[in-house]
């Protein structure tokens, strides 16, 4: 998808990775109340481009890219904390991509390949964004894994933690269910207010402790939400559809 200026016309120059994720409330297709025709082309088309992208990248998924799709590795290497689009790699979004493709996995006919790419996005952003010393996943790396944001936000560990249910959900291989206690422990321990039931806290420095350098007050409420439900639900049909039901329901 194609970024926008301030007056809403085109920036050519300036195509995101993030921007497709956005893409997935219609991934769930008919059985998450999307409107006939559906047909989950677009999504494994979509899911094919980054897989591939992430694969060149040493399974980093690539974040900007120009007018004919070229990645820009470069891109805000001046601007490293660019609140919608910071330098280098993120893995909070190869946690999320790989969660993804699981869910489109379990819906319908995909590449028996992506299976191990999900596997591979979540060890190599698991490996690059875990501080082994302090706990926590640093925000952005760049495309050689290095940190360069080590300030932790709520929603890189929401998806974590998800990417790790959604694997073990897919294989039964226990050291998902690890990956899942340690992501969800630390959430727990950092990331939610005691004080003030279903409040969180969305960032933390690289020591753990509360600040507002990126963003202020709790945002991207969506990560906690998924965070608290998805767990409790299979992988297909997902989220829509459960809620969906729960309300015909009611």
């Amino acid at each position: 998808m194609v970024a926008v200026n301030d007056d809403w016309f085109d920036n050519a120059e300036c195509r995101g990775e993030s921007t497709e994720l956005f893409y997935q409330p219609d991934w769930e297709g008919k059985d998450g109340g999307a409107p006939p025709p559906w047909t989950p082309a677009p999504a494994l088309a979509i899911c094919d481009r980054m897989m591939d992208g992430a694969r060149d990248l040493g399974w980093r998924v690539p974040e900007h890219f120009d007018a004919d799709w070229s990645v820009r590795p470069d891109y805000n290497v001046d601007q490293p904390r660019h609140p919608f689009r910071p330098y280098g790699a993120t893995p909070g979004h190869a946690f999320e991509w790989a969660r993804l493709v699981l869910t489109l996995r379990a819906a319908h006919p995909t590449p028996d390949w992506f299976l191990e790419a999900a596997e591979r996005l979540v060890e190599t952003a698991w490996a690059d964004a875990w501080d082994v010393e302090r706990g926590g996943l640093v925000y952005t790396t760049d495309t050689d894994g290095e940190p360069v944001v080590c300030e932790r936000f709520h929603w890189v560990a929401c998806e974590a933690a998800l990417a790790a249910w959604a694997l073990h959900r897919a294989t039964a291989d226990p050291r998902w269910a690890s990956m899942y206690a340690v992501a969800m422990g630390f959430l727990r321990e950092h990331h939610v207010i005691e004080e003030n039931p279903g409040a969180w806290w969305h960032e933390l420095s690289e020591t753990n402790r509360r600040i507002e350098l990126t963003w202020v007050g709790s945002p991207d409420v969506y990560h906690a939400l998924q965070a608290v439900i998805l767990p409790s639900l299979e992988l297909a049909p997902g989220i829509a559809a459960a809620v969906r039901s729960a309300s015909v329901a009611d």
